[in-house]
């Protein structure tokens, strides 16, 4: 009988500690935390995956046009190779209960192309990526990884 009690406290003093839980401490300004990709190298011509870590202290990252009003850039990609900006649209990302940081990763599809081929028949790619949160704050600009890129 005693472990049945036992083990109907367990629910009771789970609950007990998730309502303690306190929220992230994240700034109110987006931060890039990690970039990675799906792959190190990839045929030219071929997709390949841009994976962004984040996080934000008040949660407003992504579009919320309900009302209406028009999307609007919020993901900036530079090539490092050619100075080249690819700008993105990231939806709106609803917090997650009462606390409103939120942290999350942001997945980007992007196509290969190469630039001058080297004398190894191959080309590297670098991107420095920045996000903005709907406040206009704006993430450091961080760059990511290098992608060796097969040009034949």
């Amino acid at each position: 009988m005693n472990m049945h009690r036992i083990l109907a406290c367990i629910p009771i003093i789970v609950v007990m500690f998730a309502s303690c839980v306190e929220p992230p401490d994240f700034s109110v300004t987006p931060e890039i935390t990690y970039i990675r990709f799906d792959t190190t190298i990839v045929q030219a011509g071929e997709n390949f995956k841009i994976f962004i870590d984040f996080q934000d202290g008040d949660g407003d990252i992504g579009v919320d046009n309900s009302d209406g009003s028009p999307s609007v850039d919020n993901l900036f990609r530079v090539d490092n190779r050619s100075g080249f900006l690819v700008t993105h649209i990231v939806p709106f990302l609803p917090p997650n209960g009462n606390i409103e940081a939120i942290s999350g990763t942001i997945e980007l599809e992007v196509q290969t192309f190469c630039i001058p081929i080297n004398q190894t028949g191959t080309d590297t790619v670098s991107y420095a990526l920045k996000l903005v949160d709907r406040a206009g704050n704006e993430s450091l600009e961080v760059n990511s990884p290098d992608l060796i890129i097969n040009c034949q």
